[in-house]
């Protein structure tokens, strides 16, 4: 898959997730939920009013950063429609003391890579903190500059932005069997494709990085 090409010119006429037809006027969206890339999808925690969603998308893997179950509905749903769900919890940039080691976030990395997973959603609690995280890593693997992950990070944490998850996933560093798959899957030309559900339009080049150097968060003093 070195060669790959760009998303939106694999499979000429086929309709992507969420172009087929009129969406349910009563649909309800997760919070924050979004396209990463084509196959890769990050929400808020997914609960029984957004099952629609899910079989729109239609969701093989659930992979959530979190311990909390989710409700009976939900875990119906994804018995009933085969859809894998793996919890891999991440620990909240909060304190400093203690963080998620790389080597958890290399196996988070690697499920996202694995396209026998897409199409995949991942969540924590309300997809800001912890999934900005992970997805910060995406973005570095894929080539982004810091100051594009930074601004991309920002815009789902938005006033509830942490300095230490800045300083968390600046600090992440790859394995070198992660990069090396990175690599030849040729990641940095996975793209965005169109998606009424989440307003993706089709994207064939890396996002140009900003010339305006983020202002870093001010931490609160006691």
């Amino acid at each position: 898959m070195a060669n790959e090409k760009p998303p939106s010119q694999e499979h000429p006429g086929k309709e992507e997730p969420g172009q087929e037809g009129d969406l349910p006027q009563q649909l309800v969206i997760p919070e924050r939920f979004a396209q990463v890339v084509k196959g890769v999808y990050r929400s808020s925690f997914p609960e029984a009013v957004h099952l629609t969603v899910l079989e729109i998308v239609g969701v093989k893997t659930i992979l959530r950063f979190v311990e909390e179950q989710y409700c009976q509905a939900v875990q119906q749903f994804c018995a009933m429609n085969n859809i894998r769900c793996v919890s891999i919890p991440v620990v909240p940039n909060k304190e400093g003391t203690v963080k998620t080691p790389d080597e958890t976030v290399n196996t988070i990395m690697d499920a996202l890579m694995d396209k026998r997973n897409h199409p995949i959603l991942v969540h924590c609690n309300q997809g800001k903190h912890r999934t900005g995280c992970m997805i910060a890593c995406f973005r570095k693997l894929q080539g982004w500059g810091r100051h594009t992950v930074i601004n991309e990070y920002r815009s789902f944490a938005w006033k509830k932005a942490r300095p230490l998850d800045e300083a968390f996933f600046a600090a992440y560093s790859p394995s070198r069997s992660i990069r090396e798959k990175a690599k030849r899957l040729n990641i940095a030309a996975w793209v965005t494709v169109p998606d009424r559900l989440t307003n993706s339009k089709a994207s064939n080049e890396r996002p140009k990085l900003s010339r305006n150097e983020p202002k870093p968060l001010l931490r609160k003093t006691a």
